[in-house]
């Protein structure tokens, strides 16, 4: 999962292998092993960088979701139409 930008909305979800949520106090989100939560993902030991926190499944799912939804409405809507 690659890092993403974080949001004002807490994100819930599964978060990827190596990865772990974050509180919804901070946002929710996902960050990597070896970082704390807060805005972004800090980094713990010398030498690393800050990193973006990642989206964890649940909102890739959502946006599927959308998207088969409409898809649904869009061919039944299609199908009154021809009949």
């Amino acid at each position: 999962m690659a890092p993403s930008g974080a949001s004002s909305a807490a994100l819930t979800g599964n978060c990827a292998n190596g990865w772990f949520s974050c509180a919804a106090s901070v946002g929710g989100g996902c960050c990597p092993s070896g970082y704390g939560c807060g805005t972004s993902c800090t980094a713990m030991a010398s030498g690393q960088s800050n990193v973006g926190k990642g989206a964890p499944n649940g909102a890739a799912n959502a946006r599927a979701y959308g998207w088969a939804l409409l898809s649904l409405a869009l061919l039944s809507g299609a199908g009154m139409i021809l009949l």
